[in-house]
């Protein structure tokens, strides 16, 4: 399995001070004390996802562009450097976006992509002084200087992949990308009522409010039924099964239990309005790592919350199983899941030193302790 991010180098973004560079495999786990910077990494993932629709909308959402930039550094401007491993190419390709600041909005200052391992100056698109350029296939294209949004990715702006094939395989895979951090299934969240029943069955929206769908996708596949339910058995036995009910144009999500007691059998179903936070977290993170056509990359805030210490190294599992077939970005605070982990492709511990983020890689025995130091069950 190809990584799709195979590094990214930070500079200036958020909590990253001055130049920081990230390695990164197919399981990546990030470790360390609150306000560290293990956020502001998935945010900088969601700003490359962002380059193929709306950037500097993107930015506004998410504290504004003057918050994106390290402690107001001078000049106003920050910069990404994506290294990605793309299917449909053959050779590496990087991705360079520097963006400063006019007034209140975003401008994309720079922006380059080139093959990853070119020491010759070679690209497929760079704004130049003579304005853009796109090269592909031997042909080179000069577009005017008005031709592009300043404010906007060149990714959504140039869509043609017969012509551009470098630039629409960055831009698909950016959009490929998922991440799911809004943990949240209190008593009004989406997943505990009937669920629209017109939206697309692929991967799981970030809300999750198209779960439903892809649970009743899965089930229909006898495999992929049995590990699911197998697995969520695992966190009671009492589970028997799972369903999906259409009911006026909208799928509910049921849960078939079965019991003894005093010598009789019983079966009832539960709604999962009934269902508590962990056990509605635990079918979601189901879904997520069992799909067997996942997204390229999958980045999970947190997967441990609400759920009970025993289930913890089945879900360490699942992130390994599933990392042979996407590549996996977590954050976490439980020492459990690291140690259940054991040897993951990269173990990432951050801190803030001097308020810039660091981060320690490539020790695992001596992240571990580290963490262990600071973080919770």
């Amino acid at each position: 399995m190809k990584r799709l991010i195979r590094s990214l180098t930070l500079e200036n973004v958020l909590s990253f001070g001055g130049s920081v560079t990230i390695a990164l495999g197919n399981l990546n786990v990030l470790v360390g004390p609150n306000g560290s910077g293990k956020t502001n990494l998935l945010d900088t993932i969601g700003l490359l996802r962002a380059c193929p629709s709306d950037v500097e909308r993107y930015m506004r959402q998410n504290g504004g562009v003057h918050a994106w930039v390290y402690k107001d550094f001078a000049p106003e401007q920050l910069a990404v450097t994506a290294t990605l491993g793309l299917p449909s190419l053959k050779a590496n390709v990087a991705h360079r976006l520097e963006i400063g600041i006019d007034g209140v909005r975003a401008v994309v200052d720079f922006e380059r992509i080139f093959p990853a391992d070119s020491s010759d100056g070679e690209f497929f698109f760079m704004n130049t002084t003579h304005g853009p350029i796109v090269r592909s296939r031997g042909v080179e294209d000069q577009l005017g200087r008005r031709q592009l949004d300043p404010h906007q990715s060149v990714l959504s702006q140039i869509r043609a992949p017969n012509r551009y094939p470098e630039l629409s395989g960055v831009g698909d895979a950016y959009r490929a990308i998922r991440l799911y951090r809004g943990w949240t299934f209190g008593r009004d969240c989406i997943l505990r009522g009937p669920q629209r029943a017109d939206l697309m069955s692929g991967e799981i929206q970030e809300d999750f409010a198209n779960l439903a769908l892809v649970l009743n996708r899965l089930r229909h596949q006898p495999k992929m039924k049995r590990h699911l339910v197998d697995h969520f058995r695992l966190l009671s036995e009492t589970f028997d099964d799972f369903e999906t009910r259409v009911e006026a144009g909208t799928l509910e999500i049921v849960l078939h239990e079965h019991v003894e007691s005093t010598g009789q059998e019983r079966s009832w179903i539960v709604s999962a309005a009934r269902l508590s936070d962990g056990t509605l977290r635990y079918l979601a993170l189901l879904a997520i790592l069992l799909d067997p056509q996942p997204p390229p990359l999958v980045c999970i805030e947190e997967p441990e919350l609400g759920l009970d210490a025993s289930i913890i190294p089945v879900i360490a599992e699942l992130l390994k199983q599933a990392s042979q077939r996407m590549q996996i970005i977590v954050t976490t605070h439980s020492t459990l899941l690291v140690e259940a982990i054991k040897d993951p492709d990269s173990l990432l511990y951050f801190e803030r030193i001097a308020g810039a983020t660091r981060v320690t890689q490539g020790e695992p025995t001596a992240v571990k302790a580290r963490a262990r130091k600071r973080t919770r069950p």
